[in-house]
């Protein structure tokens, strides 16, 4: 698949694997609004889709799901870990949910979200993913992984 290029905004020039590995908010937020027209419109359903439901390596004998929620540091921002799927939630009280899968929106939807959820979660996205949190997503990385239908749970 060929990706076509965002023609309007600050990521303009970009395609879409990039823009939402760069700045998931800024995605989300014109998705929602209905700011992508065709055939822009396809791609983003598509990256929408899979941004959502992002298979999560399962490298042992352990199921592993992903938990978001508050940082120990900031309580607007959302932390993602990987945790056996049979852990028990934390006794502390800490609010979290957990997924089947990666979802890059989940910031979007917790409780104290800022607009910088999602950006901030990258670094966690790129450990998980790529083995390294500055793992550099060059715009054929970006494009590569969501051509890989492999990377996700639909």
């Amino acid at each position: 698949m060929s990706w076509s290029m965002v023609n309007f905004g600050r990521h303009s020039g970009k395609s879409l694997p990039q823009v939402i590995f760069q700045d998931p908010d800024w995605f989300f937020s014109a998705y929602e609004e209905g700011m992508f027209e065709e055939p822009l419109r396809q791609e983003a359903d598509e990256i929408y889709r899979k941004a959502t439901s992002i298979r999560i390596p399962q490298p042992g004998v352990k199921t592993l799901v992903a938990e978001y929620g508050p940082s120990p540091f900031k309580d607007s921002f959302i932390d993602l870990e990987l945790v056996p799927q049979n852990q028990p939630h934390h006794a502390d009280g800490t609010l979290t949910f957990r997924m089947e899968v990666i979802d890059l929106s989940a910031p979007r939807n917790f409780k104290k979200y800022r607009q910088i959820g999602c950006k901030a979660l990258l670094p966690k996205i790129k450990f998980y993913l790529f083995g390294n949190s500055r793992y550099r997503l060059t715009r054929k990385r970006c494009e590569d992984f969501f051509k890989d239908n492999n990377n996700f749970a639909l």
